[in-house]
């Protein structure tokens, strides 16, 4: 889809109930890697939902899909090596859901966990300020 934020403008896409922010995003001062948004003209948003997605975290940090997490138990005690390293264990988290990768004007914005099922679908909010979309296109891909 594409969308139009004038100024202080806020709003949002709702994937499957949860809300990925969009706004005027430079004038803001957020989302600073977008390089390529356009003030007060059309940006494109494209979000593509995957399901069945394994999702890791170390410590609080999220593993990326280079990263490589080897665990064990020994001696009852959680032994864990992150891309050859030894790191020490206080929390752990994996799960399996669907990310929503969302990109504006070709940038990545950010990678917005979803429900892997919903009887919710997609809304289209405007909040604050004028806003504007259009050129909205769904496309079901096979699983």
């Amino acid at each position: 889809m594409e969308f139009r934020a004038a100024l202080k403008a806020d709003s949002g896409v709702y994937i499957r109930g949860n809300q990925l922010q969009v706004r005027d995003f430079p004038r803001r001062g957020e989302m600073k890697q977008l390089k390529k948004f356009k003030n007060d003209d059309w940006n494109e948003l494209d979000i593509t939902v995957k399901n069945a997605v394994v999702t890791t975290t170390v410590n609080g940090k999220a593993l990326t899909e280079k990263d490589t997490l080897n665990l064990s138990v020994q001696n009852g005690k959680p032994v864990a090596n992150l891309n050859g390293k030894s790191v020490e264990v206080t929390k752990i988290e994996c799960s399996v859901g669907a990310i929503a990768k969302c990109l504006c004007n070709g940038e990545f914005m950010e990678n917005m966990k979803v429900p892997l099922k919903s009887n919710l679908g997609i809304g289209l909010q405007a909040e604050t300020g004028k806003f504007e979309f259009r050129r909205i296109r769904i496309k079901e891909s096979p699983q």
